[in-house]
């Protein structure tokens, strides 16, 4: 899945003049990136009516009994119920053989087990992405029309040229097209200390979007 996901991108391994190509409706000066005009303020907001604001969709809020609930209601889960009430029926109506009963409570004590386990993982995965959402910053800078504005991040979309300055959080995944000795904290994502330096020189063609 994500060979396929990063398949879908090529920015990273693009020159300059290529990704003006490529986004044209940009207006990119591929020899003055700042002088750049951006996007028309018509045409950002059509694409944001098509594509949607720029945002974490969060997952729907759940009680923790009605997500302790949801990890039993597991197909597989329900499966292993069934086989274990089985055994338990037949221990009933032959009691001289505790095997059934035997495997009746290693199958519940099992499925009860990885349920609760399953609980705190997806409960702890739903905190994360809150998390993210949490380190996403409100606006951002972009050039449309030919002049510099801060907006909603959320109003970002796909072809805004975003101008970031020291101390800035990144709104987006962006590709950068021109810079100065960039160095970016990632270690929410990647778990590195050191900020990463960042360049705007292309990728190679066999570097995933992911390492670039």
């Amino acid at each position: 899945m994500n060979r396929n996901l990063s398949a879908s991108f090529i920015e990273h391994t693009l020159k300059r003049q290529e990704i003006a190509a490529l986004y044209k409706d940009s207006g990119i000066d591929v020899e003055y990136p700042n002088k750049s005009c951006g996007l028309s303020e018509t045409l950002a907001r059509g694409r944001l009516e098509l594509d949607g604001p720029n945002a974490l969709t969060p997952p729907k809020e759940l009680s923790n009994a009605m997500l302790l609930l949801h990890q039993f209601l597991n197909m597989f889960w329900l499966m292993l119920m069934g086989a274990g009430t089985a055994s338990l029926i037949i221990y009933f109506i032959d009691m001289s053989v505790t095997a059934n009963l035997f495997v009746a409570l290693v199958l519940y004590i099992v499925i009860i087990f990885m349920c609760f386990l399953s609980f705190f993982e997806e409960k702890g995965a739903r905190k994360v992405v809150r998390g993210f959402s949490k380190l996403l910053p409100t606006s951002c800078e972009v050039i449309r029309g030919g002049k510099r504005k801060t907006i909603p991040a959320e109003d970002l979309v796909v072809g805004d040229l975003v101008y970031i300055r020291i101390g800035n959080k990144v709104a987006a995944d962006v590709r950068i097209l021109t810079c100065n000795g960039v160095r970016l904290e990632m270690s929410s994502i990647t778990g590195e200390c050191e900020p990463i330096e960042f360049t705007d020189k292309p990728a190679g063609k066999h570097v995933s979007i992911f390492e670039s």
